[in-house]
């Protein structure tokens, strides 16, 4: 079988045969996988067709290439580690010279300064909370 499917070159071969066994009266078809119908043969093929394009994507309306943007992704992953890492020791290095401002930085979000409310505050002071 030759020709052209979809502009691709087509060239392959395909044999079907039928196998008979015969007594002295009858001949019988063999089959040898019960599943398959032998009067209804296919075949299953694929048609190799090798194309070269760019290795480009677009992005934002810009072809940009691949390679580029891997190194580009490993170079921004190595800087956001070192990135971590710096603020990791600044933290440290707060935590170790006024561990007072370390507290504010870590928790100062969710901190209350309840020492510079007025005094007609409705916040009162208890030593125990027993009924």
């Amino acid at each position: 079988m030759t020709g052209t499917l979809s502009g691709h070159h087509l060239d392959d071969v395909f044999q079907p045969q039928l196998t008979f066994d015969y007594d002295r009266l009858h001949f019988f078809i063999i089959r040898d996988d019960p599943k398959t119908d032998p009067f209804n043969p296919s075949q299953v093929g694929l048609i190799q067709d090798f194309r070269s394009t760019a290795n480009t994507i677009s992005i934002l309306g810009m072809d940009a290439s691949v390679p580029v943007l891997r190194v580009g992704s490993i170079i921004f992953l190595l800087l956001s580690v070192a990135g971590l890492i710096g603020f990791e020791k600044y933290l440290q290095d707060i935590a170790d010279d006024d561990p007072h401002a370390f507290i504010q930085a870590r928790y100062g979000s969710i901190l209350v300064d309840v020492q510079n409310k007025r005094s007609g505050s409705k916040l009162k002071s208890h030593r125990s909370y027993d009924d």
